[in-house]
């Protein structure tokens, strides 16, 4: 046998095997991501995108053991819109808080700039009293 010759295997050749990640939702937890960084103020669909971006992220790895590149940009993105917008209404949650010392002197501030009467729209509430 000659050894500059290939070996011919029943004209066998070797076809690389599909990949299994599914680049649609990489791009899907990139752009879910962008969108839950960008809308950080708005709470519901900060926190709805960033965890579809996740859960986005994590699917497309098909059974693999790594993420890509655009997945894990997405995943990070997301999870760190959920983290801003959790941070901003806490933040925001306290600054109410110490401003006007009660949730219930918040409310009864945001009703005499708004002209409406406290008393009409809280005052049977149980839990404010």
């Amino acid at each position: 046998m000659d050894f500059q010759q290939q070996p011919n295997y029943n004209n066998y050749s070797y076809q690389v095997p599909p990949t299994r990640r599914n680049m649609a939702m990489e791009a899907a937890a990139l752009v879910l991501g962008i969108i839950s960084i960008a809308s950080g103020c708005c709470l519901y669909s900060a926190l709805i995108c960033g965890a579809l971006a996740a859960i986005l992220a994590l699917l497309s790895r098909g059974g693999e053991k790594t993420m890509s590149r655009r997945a894990m940009i997405g995943f990070w993105l997301g999870i760190s819109g959920i983290i801003i917008t959790i941070v901003l209404y806490v933040f925001t949650y306290f600054a109410a808080i110490e401003m006007y010392g009660s949730l219930e002197n918040v409310l009864r501030a945001y009703c005499d700039m708004y002209g409406l009467d406290y008393e009409s729209l809280y005052g049977d509430m149980p839990l404010l009293q």
